[in-house]
């Protein structure tokens, strides 16, 4: 069942464009904010924003005004511990509707180095967790990602072991409790390295997470790929350019830059380096682009978002730069739609440096088009950070939040395919749910659609195996999708609803599959009873969404 929510196209230019936001705290807080990461922790419809702090500093958390300001949250744990916190990431861990979040922490005076999580309380506060390994496993943390690696409906995380050598990544396995194992084998948590950013995704299109970890601040070393085997084991990947070739990576980012349907990977670098880009050719063998103007760049490259700016139907990149306290003008790459890039010239975006090291598109005011925020730290000199509201132009758009029910609750891992028909030619678009990996990006999939018309064919792959599609899908709104739940007859006339337990479904029965009798609504995880099943040869049931 699809929940609208209405927004009208833009038409404002014929070309996006950016306006920098100067005024708000969300702008005007100084310190040394390393990441960024958009989340609607207050289910009120629009995306609000976490940013991490090093030094012994404090998070900042901005919930959205939903008038295109932010208001600075103060009084909670999430913004009043003092810690020297890297990468960070949202998720509804705990499968109860609410965004948790996570952050990386290298060290801090009053904890040491141990990792931070906070609990949604659903009343607008955050709980911090004490308990379990995650907050108290000492690692010096770089970075951390969602993901549900063996597909049992619950999320797990990977944390990077950053800055000591030879430390290992930590693998938490999520319980099904809202609490985590940690995985003390296996070769994610044996590789070593210097690790900050990572983060997963289906780079073979088998249907369950892979892993790529940058081994930074290890010139000369190599990066990691692991592949999932499935059942919970996964085989380090030791061929091909993505772990052969010698840089020291700062940044990750998954995306389909080509819309040939799979994940492509690129890293950034620093010391003189140039970032990588590599081309999955969809199988998970990557190939190595130095051809295109993105892949020149030897400046000190940190945070990398993909996002399609301009609604055109490609995916385009923003890269943040940090030169060890000399100020680096930020760049912006527009897609041009054959495998090649060009770096956008004028604007605040591209003529802003400030150390920059994290970035994270959302689209703040459900207007269709992608937002920038920008973290800035500070070395010699005090900073701001950067936001940037997009004015849009005359393309279409859709948005897609989804609601896992047999999967997890945010729905990370989920691919999202649009096919229509822009520009004259037929192009299907990927979007994959991300769990983070320094940064996170606004975990709705955004997709310009330019002058097409409609969405011909709107495709959700869910991490549980469920597959939906919607076709004719008009473009310029907000669609709200939940995964139908998963029935189980335990025996003749009981069939038990697999769904969320939190979420109402209409089981209809019929017993010719022509004409369907709706039922009492029964919640996820409960058992239908059909008193007259008994007196049928036949009878069939099906499970629809009830949203409130």
């Amino acid at each position: 069942m699809l929940a609208l929510v209405a927004a009208g196209l833009t038409t404002a230019s014929a070309q996006s464009t950016f306006t920098k936001v100067t005024t708000g705290q969300i702008v005007t807080d100084t310190g040394h904010f390393m990441g960024a990461a958009w989340g609607d922790y207050d289910k009120d419809g629009f995306i609000d924003l976490a940013v991490s702090s090093a030094g012994n500093l404090q998070n900042r958390l901005y919930r959205n005004n939903r008038d295109g300001t932010f208001a600075a949250i103060t009084g909670q744990p999430i913004v009043n511990d003092r810690n020297d916190c890297f990468g960070l990431a949202w998720a509804d861990y705990d499968n109860d509707g609410n965004l948790d979040i996570f952050f990386a922490n290298w060290e801090s005076a009053a904890r040491g180095p141990k990792d931070l999580l906070y609990r949604n309380k659903e009343d607008g506060t955050f709980a911090s967790v004490t308990t379990g390994p995650i907050v108290n496993d000492s690692i010096y943390s770089g970075g951390g990602a969602w993901g549900d690696y063996d597909q049992d409906g619950w999320l797990d995380l990977v944390v990077a072991g950053s800055g000591i050598p030879g430390q290992n990544e930590q693998l938490y396995h999520g319980n099904g409790d809202g609490s985590f194992t940690r995985i003390a084998t296996g070769p994610i948590v044996t590789a070593g390295g210097t690790s900050e950013p990572l983060g997963w995704s289906d780079m073979d299109n088998d249907g369950d997470l892979d892993l790529f970890i940058a081994n930074a601040n290890s010139p000369g070393e190599s990066d990691f790929l692991f592949r999932n085997n499935g059942a919970g084991s996964f085989t380090r990947i030791t061929t091909g350019p993505v772990v052969t070739d010698r840089a020291t990576s700062n940044g990750a980012a998954w995306g389909n830059y080509d819309n040939d349907g799979d994940m492509d990977l690129i890293a950034s670098c620093s010391l003189g380096a140039k970032d990588r880009l590599y081309r999955n050719d969809g199988t998970g063998s990557f190939e190595l682009i130095s051809t295109t103007e993105m892949t020149q760049d030897t400046a000190n490259s940190v945070g990398l978002a993909w996002g399609d700016y301009d609604n055109d139907g490609w995916l385009d990149l923003f890269v943040a730069h940090s030169s060890f306290g000399k100020p680096t003008p930020n760049r912006l790459f527009h897609n041009r739609g054959d495998g090649t890039f060009e770096a956008v010239t004028e604007g605040d975006i591209v003529a802003d440096g400030g150390l920059s090291l994290g970035c994270a598109w959302g689209d703040y005011d459900n207007d269709g088009f992608l937002d920038l925020f920008v973290a800035n730290a500070t070395f010699d000199v005090v900073r701001s950070n950067f936001l940037y509201r997009n004015n849009g132009n005359a393309n279409r758009w859709l948005l897609v939040r989804l609601i896992g029910s047999v999967s997890n609750r945010s729905a990370i891992g989920a691919k999202v395919r649009a096919k229509s028909t822009t520009g004259g030619k037929s192009i299907e678009q990927l979007r994959e749910l991300g769990g983070g990996t320094m940064n996170q990006n606004d975990l709705r999939a955004h997709f310009g659609l330019g002058d097409a018309i409609q969405v011909e064919t709107l495709r959700i792959e869910w991490p549980s195996g469920i597959v939906q599609e919607f076709k004719n899908v008009p473009p310029g709104q907000i669609l709200t999708i939940v995964e139908p739940p998963r029935l189980r007859a335990s025996e003749p006339g009981r069939i038990q609803v697999l769904g969320a337990r939190d979420i109402d479904y209409n089981v209809e029965v019929s017993n010719d599959l022509t004409e369907w009798v709706e039922k009492s609504p029964v919640r996820g995880g409960s058992v239908f009873v059909d008193p007259d099943s008994s007196s049928l040869p036949v009878r069939y049931y099906r499970a629809l969404v009830s949203l409130r």
